[in-house]
């Protein structure tokens, strides 16, 4: 609930990092599955091409720096359930971009934003 509050407050800024206040406990998983069912992913991930982004592709750092890391190999075989870690940063990451979202069919609610990995 701490990590919605502190990037509904974020959303208004527009900037193209996006810093959290509290450090994030890194998570070291081992991967679940060796690779992704295309066809289950796909249909368990539809982008929604109506919504509204705030930010998207930007990074989102700890206060110690690190960044917000997803590893789509260590959810189930739709990468769903897949734990967010964090990481040292690095730009060239696709599993480092993230999009804010302020309205769309997956958060129709004024007022709270969604945060999604942009892969």
């Amino acid at each position: 609930m701490q990590l919605l509050v502190a990037l509904i407050a974020v959303c208004t800024l527009l900037q193209p990092t996006v810093v959290l206040s509290r450090p994030m406990v890194q998570i070291l998983d081992t991967r679940a599955v060796t690779s992704l069912n295309q066809a289950a992913t796909a249909q368990a991930h539809q982008r929604d091409n109506t919504a509204t982004r705030a930010v998207t592709s930007v990074q989102i750092k700890t206060s110690d720096g690190l960044c917000l890391f997803v590893d789509p190999l260590s959810g189930d075989f739709r990468s769903n359930l897949t734990p967010v870690q964090t990481v040292a940063c690095n730009n060239n990451s696709p599993n480092q971009k993230w999009d804010l979202i302020t309205s769309g069919k997956h958060n129709n609610e004024r007022g709270f934003a969604l945060l999604v990995s942009s892969l």
